[in-house]
């Protein structure tokens, strides 16, 4: 009997020996791995993931990316219903009419959605800077009265009046309308930072 207890000690021991030890991780593992991170798989999936922008009225917006380009899309939870949030060949058209011609349908540059009086409004450009109802497909220039001119880099609010960038790591907000610029974080550092590619963020 203390014959059979040590043959069971030995053979349960004897895997538990064989775990302990541990692989070294490679260069090559690190290249592997590399391949996974989103800047180099966004490229690849498509309506992984969405942003809601939430309207006044209890529905949101968000922008739908694919290999064709970026659509619009609306929300309506009470009512169950997602549809494209306007007619995008058609603004482009109006918005080319008023701008000279500039604008596709697939990559219309809208700081965002919002509701005015019942209307779905947006600012578009660059180029140029123009303010449209996209319920009554109308545009005017607003170039007159635009804020500083916004950079590739920046992420304009969705009531389009302000621009999140990042400066020495942290991330500012600028206002649109004076141009005024304040810090929301003051603890950033190299490797280190806010909205960069340290946690595989494609936005740096």
């Amino acid at each position: 009997m203390r014959f059979s207890s040590a043959l069971l000690a030995l053979f349960i021991s004897t895997p538990l020996v064989a775990q302990d030890g541990t692989r070294e991780i490679t260069a090559d593992d690190y290249r592997r791995a590399e391949r996974f991170l989103s800047q180099n798989t966004s490229a690849l999936v498509f309506g992984a993931s969405v942003s809601p922008q939430w309207l006044e009225d209890g529905r949101f917006w968000y922008r739908s990316t694919g290999p064709g380009g970026t659509e619009f899309m609306i929300v309506d939870p009470a009512g169950l219903t997602r549809e494209r949030a306007f007619d995008h060949e058609r603004i482009a058209t109006v918005l080319n009419t008023v701008s000279g011609g500039a604008f596709e349908s697939s990559r219309l540059p809208l700081g965002g959605l919002t509701l005015e009086g019942g209307a779905l409004m947006a600012t578009v450009g660059p180029p140029g800077r123009f303010g449209c109802n996209l319920t009554e497909y109308s545009c005017e220039s607003v170039s007159g009265t635009a804020g500083p001119a916004v950079s590739r880099l920046e992420v304009i609010s969705p009531d389009a009046r302000n621009a999140a960038f990042i400066r020495d790591h942290n991330l500012w907000v600028r206002d649109l309308g004076t141009g005024d610029e304040s810090a929301l974080t003051t603890n950033g550092a190299e490797d280190f930072g806010y909205g960069t590619n340290n946690a595989g963020w494609t936005r740096s």
